[in-house]
């Protein structure tokens, strides 16, 4: 393309010195050099620009277009709408997975999908209170190879949702069911402290939130001694979640909702499932539930167990004493989910100065006022 229009500015060039002559001539009784003339003014103006370079100049130009990059000013790509689009796929308790698997196909062609938008919307109010799926996409025969292939495609997206779906929803259950049935408060008040950690703990999830080593970004936290356990659960979530985003201010966009209740800012989004365990799961082994034996003693051979050996003098009291750690890890998995929520709901009454080397988090005045931190209801999960 760039060698024909050099031809064609070069041919065109010629032309009008072929005019100028013409033109010389016409003054001296050429009848034909009106015309020619006039023919010169229109192709004057029409190569104006290419008729005040000269050839070194030309050349020149033309070298250095050859070297540069052709530059594609494609329109910027939009923002990812597929939470707006797919809420269109549910009528009452039904979601069209046809359509829904439709949209997500589109939005990874255009390389616009997002995981973490998709997270969102599988694990949403909305979606949770849907019963029925409903897919249309195996009808008709397709007429050619691609068809038969997008047609595959699809029912993979599908069903992939569907699961996603499913497993959200009883992952929901499954929590509200640890928040409600455990009424008896904890016996014991054990300490929140690193050196009962026996796992490592990396927060990686989908931006914004960083990948961080929970153990590596929580030895500089120093819990009070006068602290209660739930008081120093929501210190240690506070300052690890004030560093689980990047920026850092991103955190405060985030929430916990429990038992079907919407909250009071609809604005805010749910703490992703992956963050959220990681987090009660790096709570529990600081406060020193974190072992298999205590999770899921199954898993475990007992009687090579150091630490089951160590619980007591004979079987009878090592049963008795694994049964207690285990109860009091159950009886404290609601209040690590409060401790969690009062954290993020104080964050998002912080402050910040950016702009400098160091982000800095400001307490508000509520928060350093506040003299006592204790269990909220579960009724304003929020």
């Amino acid at each position: 393309m760039l060698n024909e229009e050099i031809r064609e500015i070069r041919q065109n060039r010629r032309f009008l010195a072929r005019l100028r002559r013409n033109r010389v001539d016409s003054r001296s009784g050429d009848t034909n050099g009106s015309r020619e003339v006039q023919a010169s003014k229109d192709y004057r103006n029409r190569f104006q620009e290419e008729d005040q370079i000269n050839d070194g100049e030309l050349e020149e130009r033309l070298s250095n277009e050859d070297d540069r990059e052709p530059e594609l000013n494609f329109p910027p790509l939009r923002p990812p709408d597929i939470i707006r689009s797919m809420y269109r796929c549910i009528t009452e308790d039904t979601l069209d997975l046809n359509t829904a698997a439709r949209i997500i196909q589109n939005e990874k062609n255009r390389g616009t999908f997002s995981q973490a938008v998709y997270d969102e919307f599988v694990r949403s109010d909305i979606v949770h209170r849907v019963n029925v799926f409903k897919y249309d996409g195996l009808y008709g025969n397709p007429h050619t190879l691609a068809d038969a292939l997008r047609d595959f495609t699809l029912s993979n997206i599908a069903h992939q949702l569907r699961a996603d779906i499913l497993t959200a929803q009883l992952k929901r259950i499954s929590r509200e069911i640890d928040v409600s049935t455990t009424k008896d408060a904890p016996q014991t008040d054990p300490k929140v402290e690193l050196r009962n950690c026996v796992g490592t703990w990396i927060l990686d999830a989908p931006p914004p939130f960083a990948k961080i080593n929970l153990q590596e970004a929580s030895e500089k936290w120093q819990r009070r001694k006068r602290d209660t356990t739930f008081q120093q659960l929501t210190a240690l979530f506070r300052f690890v979640l004030m560093q689980a985003t990047d920026p850092p201010e991103k955190i405060q966009d985030y929430s916990i909702r429990m038992n079907n209740r919407g909250g009071r800012n609809g604005n805010l989004k749910d703490l992703p499932d992956i963050v959220e365990n990681i987090l009660v799961g790096f709570a529990e082994d600081m406060m020193g539930y974190g072992r298999d034996e205590i999770k899921n003693p199954s898993k475990v051979d007992l009687s090579n167990s150091r630490f089951y050996l160590g619980l007591g003098e004979n079987e009878r009291e090592r049963k008795f004493e694994l049964e207690i750690l285990k109860a009091e890890r159950k009886r404290w998995r609601p209040d690590i989910y409060r401790a969690l929520q009062r954290a993020l709901r104080d964050i998002r009454s912080y402050s910040y100065e950016d702009g400098t080397e160091n982000f800095i988090w400001k307490p508000n005045n509520r928060q350093s006022k506040r003299r006592f931190e204790e269990p909220c209801n579960t009724d304003g999960f929020y």
